[in-house]
């Protein structure tokens, strides 16, 4: 019974870790799109046909 219980315990870090990670990986990508979005708003904004 140890042994089952020492794998779920294996299973819920690793998932853990996967899930973890997946949501860094979000994040760095929504930075970036976010830096993305800014650049061509600021370039919108400094275009001469803007306004």
């Amino acid at each position: 019974m140890s042994a089952v219980l020492a794998d779920c315990a294996v299973y819920q870090t690793a998932g853990a870790a996967i899930r973890g990670a997946r949501l860094t990986g979000y994040a760095k990508i929504d930075a970036a799109a976010t830096a993305e979005t800014a650049r061509a708003v600021l370039a919108a904004l400094a275009s001469p046909t803007f306004g």
